[in-house]
């Protein structure tokens, strides 16, 4: 007897290969309402977060954001308030790269932004 038992869980998974359990709409709606309302704690979002670093969306996902984003107006508000985030903004450089922060990020970096930046031939 004590044989059959310890063999059941082997023959269920057996028995259960290559088959998916469709769930009734009913039984998605309970789901639903169980989980609503429920937050990630935050070591969790940093685990989700940590999953997704660096992943790369495909060139049809790509396509499908820009096609949704098509024809989006952005409203008077949102417009002014970008405006007002931007013009606070510095240019600096450091004679290599070219900046744009609220303050200057150290003591070898001047004001302004450099006219080209050639990748072939940097300034010396």
């Amino acid at each position: 007897m004590r044989a059959k038992e310890a063999s059941e869980p082997e023959w269920e998974k057996e028995m259960m290969k290559g088959k998916k359990k469709t769930l009734s709409a009913e039984h998605k709606k309970k789901l639903s309402d169980a989980f609503r309302g429920r937050k990630h704690s935050d070591e969790t979002r940093q685990k989700i977060s940590d999953a997704n670093r660096g992943r790369k969306h495909s060139d049809e996902t790509k396509r499908k954001i820009s096609e949704s984003k098509r024809g989006m107006k952005q409203s008077e508000e949102t417009k002014k308030k970008r405006r007002l985030s931007m013009s606070s903004l510095l240019w600096f450089n450091n004679g290599k790269q070219n900046v744009r922060t609220k303050e200057c990020p150290g003591p070898e970096w001047k004001r302004g932004m450099m006219k080209r930046v050639d990748v072939y031939n940097p300034p010396k």
